[in-house]
């Protein structure tokens, strides 16, 4: 986690903020991706690939906790929300529409990490949802440079 520059942040943000979002969601974020988003909110990593399932998926940014921001987590959550499966909820996307999710419907504690494909969502909000791994530690581990 440490090798991975975060460039283009909207800054830091302070506790207050991320409770503000944690109550509109109606959710409490897993600690590692709070220490993340403190400092690298809205930010995009160096690394920006990442595998699963036999395929390759890109990570463009972490939305903002900045309810000044297009790209403002609950603003996204909003506009998605009825094409996602209830317990789920972005907190990152790629560069085609997609998005990272935390999925709290296992555990309300500890949600895995999901990637949502929004054109799947359409006629299979189910079907759209697929798992990446356990904790978001676990998904900047697996980040890599893209060769493209």
């Amino acid at each position: 986690m440490e090798n991975i520059i975060w460039e283009s942040t909207h800054g830091e943000v302070e506790l207050h903020q991320i409770v503000k979002v944690e109550k509109a969601l109606g959710i409490k974020f897993p600690k590692d991706y709070v220490e993340c988003a403190k400092t690298n909110n809205g930010g995009y990593p160096s690394k920006e690939a990442f595998d699963f399932d036999a395929r390759e998926e890109g990570f463009n940014r972490l939305l903002s906790l900045h309810d000044d921001k297009k790209n403002y987590i609950v603003s996204v959550f909003n506009g998605i929300k009825d094409r996602l499966v209830d317990g789920v909820y972005p907190f990152a996307d790629d560069p085609f529409g997609n998005h990272l999710c935390f999925d709290y419907r296992g555990n309300n504690e500890k949600p895995v990490i999901v990637f949502w494909d929004h054109e799947v969502a359409f006629m299979n909000h189910e079907g759209a949802i697929f798992k990446i791994c356990d904790t978001f530690t676990e998904l900047l581990e697996k980040l890599y440079d893209c060769s493209l």
